[in-house]
C-alpha cells in the first residue's frame, strides 16, 4: 500500500483497527486473474505475536480452491470522506480523501473440520455481541431449523458442502490513515468544519 511519507504507519494501532473492524476484502491470484471476496474475519495472534486471520467462504467460492499456501491480501477499510479544496484556508489546495485502511499479507491454509465449528461459533459471537441486548444467535440454531440436519454434528453439516474454512498467517502489515494535508493548523479546522456541514 502506498502511504505518503508524512503519515507514519502505527503497527499496533493498525492491527487493533483491523481486529475491531472484523470485515475486509480477501484477494488472491488464480494464475490468470485476481479473485476477491468481502467477508468477516477473526484476528488473533500466534505465540510470537504474528497476526493470524481466520475466515470462511462458501465451498463453491473460487477462493476455496486457492488456499494452498499461496500469499493472499486482506484489505480492511474504515470510514472515508472527500475533502474539498474550498474548505482550506490556504490557497492552491487540491481535493483529497480522508480514509483508514490496513492491508495484511500472508500465506493461507485450509483449516480442519475440527477447527471450523469453533471458528464459526467465535465469529458469530463477536458480531452478535454488537447487538446486545438481543439474545445472541448461535450456529447451533441452524440444525434445529432444518429437521434433516437435526441429528448431524455441526462439523459434519458444514463440511458436507456448505463452508470451507481458511486461516492466514499474515507476516506483513501495511496501514494508511490519510488525514488533512499538513499545511496549517487552521486548514485542519476548516476541513473539519466542512465535513461537519455535510453530515
Amino acid at each position: 500500500m502506498y502511504t505518503p511519507p508524512m503519515f507514519k504507519p502505527d503497527r499496533a494501532a493498525g492491527l487493533a483497527f483491523a481486529q475491531a473492524r472484523g470485515f475486509g476484502t480477501v484477494c488472491a491470484w488464480d494464475g490468470n486473474k485476481p479473485v476477491a471476496s468481502s467477508l468477516p474475519f477473526l484476528l488473533s495472534y500466534a505465540d510470537d505475536g504474528t497476526p493470524q486471520a481466520a475466515f470462511h467462504v462458501a465451498r463453491q467460492n473460487h477462493l476455496a480452491k486457492l488456499a494452498d499456501g499461496a500469499s493472499w491480501l486482506l484489505a480492511v477499510t474504515g470510514a472515508d470522506a472527500y475533502v474539498s479544496p474550498d474548505w482550506y484556508a490556504s490557497p492552491d489546495q487540491v481535493p483529497t480523501w480522508l480514509y483508514q485502511s490496513v492491508h495484511l499479507t500472508g500465506r493461507v491454509r485450509k483449516i480442519s473440520e475440527d477447527e471450523l465449528a469453533p471458528h464459526l461459533d467465535a465469529l458469530s459471537a463477536k458480531f452478535e455481541g454488537w447487538l446486545t441486548p438481543k439474545a445472541p444467535w448461535t450456529p447451533s440454531k441452524v440444525m434445529f431449523s432444518q429437521p434433516s440436519l437435526a441429528d448431524a454434528p455441526f462439523e459434519t453439516m458444514n463440511s458436507s458442502g456448505e463452508r470451507w474454512g481458511v486461516s492466514g498467517v499474515f507476516t506483513r502489515k501495511e496501514s494508511g490513515k490519510h488525514t488533512v494535508n499538513p499545511c496549517k493548523i487552521v486548514d485542519a479546522g476548516c476541513s473539519q468544519s466542512g465535513l461537519g456541514s455535510t453530515n
